[in-house]
């Protein structure tokens, strides 16, 4: 949705925002899916059960 060049702006990993609803909805139009929805890092955490610390959780925020 944005090109190729440099990594996607941070609107697209805030699932508040306007345009990772329509990154979602692109993603889910193109699969042929009835609904799409992604685990919030925290709510992935917790049902983890270790602490952050403990976890990479580069995909999500960058921090390995």
């Amino acid at each position: 949705m944005e090109g190729q060049d440099g990594p996607p702006p941070p609107e697209y990993a805030q699932p508040d925002s306007e345009k990772y609803r329509a990154m979602v909805e692109r993603i889910r139009h193109r699969l042929g899916l009835t609904t799409l929805q992604y685990q919030q890092l925290d709510d992935l955490v917790q049902a983890i059960g270790l602490p952050k610390e403990k976890l990479c959780t580069y995909c999500w925020d960058g921090k390995e």
